[in-house]
């Protein structure tokens, strides 16, 4: 939720998920939103590669207050899915946005955009019942002249005690000129603690705090895990999100040389 005079002359954003308004920010729903039995949804999965690296605008909706304050909402990002069938995503736990916002250009950027239901960035599953978005019918380039946030959160979960634990990251930029309320946001696996979702973990991951250019700190250490290659004691791990490699996960481990681990972000 954000102020949009506030936005307009670029001061300090506070952005919540699934804040609720008589004119609803755009969102995305997975194919089968209310299909019996396959409610399955469309959030990202932690460790599918085509989701390391996500981009997408977000057309934030209109709430006055009763004090006559406007303010734009939008539901900013999900947590991973993990197959659980009594809980479809990951819980989210800690959650830090960068202190300061500094001015970016992100004018070589695509942004996917979408208005109609079932379209998204999560590419369908192919089994039946799918889950996941159709394409994106188009896409936006970012302006060249912006204000840049970054935030981050841990989430974890799973079926059977599962051991996941991950670092979901990403920007957030908005043109304060000419258009307020529309977000340009990335969504970034920072960081995951198994080699494959819902088995034994390595690492027990927590934030943390991120700055504006995207440095993710969080802390992991081997509470409560059993995973091969568990880390050494209590370790402090920054990613920077902007060298994320999206075409790998990065696995928190103890083998810094192995070929899961992102050692150009990590």
């Amino acid at each position: 939720m954000m102020q949009m005079r506030r936005l307009a002359t670029a001061g300090v954003l506070v952005a919540l998920c699934g804040a609720a308004s008589t004119v609803i920010a755009q969102d995305s729903v997975g194919v089968n939103a209310g299909a019996a039995g396959a409610v399955l949804g469309d959030a990202p999965t932690s460790h599918a590669l085509p989701t390391q690296c996500t981009a997408y605008v977000l057309d934030l909706g209109l709430l006055t207050s009763s004090w006559g304050n406007e303010w734009g909402v939008g539901p900013l990002v999900k947590s991973s899915y993990v197959g659980d069938p009594q809980f479809y995503n990951s819980l989210m736990s800690n959650q830090s946005l960068s202190q300061t916002s500094q001015t970016a250009n992100i004018g070589g950027d695509s942004y996917a955009d979408w208005s109609a239901p079932g379209d998204g960035v999560v590419p369908l599953t192919g089994a039946v019942p799918q889950r996941g978005n159709n394409p994106a019918p188009r896409t936006v380039t970012g302006p060249a002249s912006t204000r840049q946030l970054a935030y981050m959160f841990s989430e974890f979960g799973g079926p059977n005690n599962a051991e996941n634990s991950s670092v979901i990251g990403g920007f957030i930029n908005w043109d304060p000129a000419s258009n307020p309320g529309r977000l340009y946001v990335t969504r970034t696996q920072a960081a995951v603690n198994n080699l494959t979702l819902n088995t034994a973990g390595s690492a027990d991951i927590g934030v943390g705090m991120v700055d504006a250019d995207g440095n993710t700190v969080f802390r992991a250490d081997t509470f409560g895990v059993s995973g091969p290659n568990g880390i050494g004691g209590t370790d402090i791990y920054r990613v920077r999100l902007g060298d994320r490699a999206c075409s790998q996960i990065n696995w928190i481990n103890s083998n810094l040389a192995d070929a899961h681990y992102d050692a150009g972000a990590t």
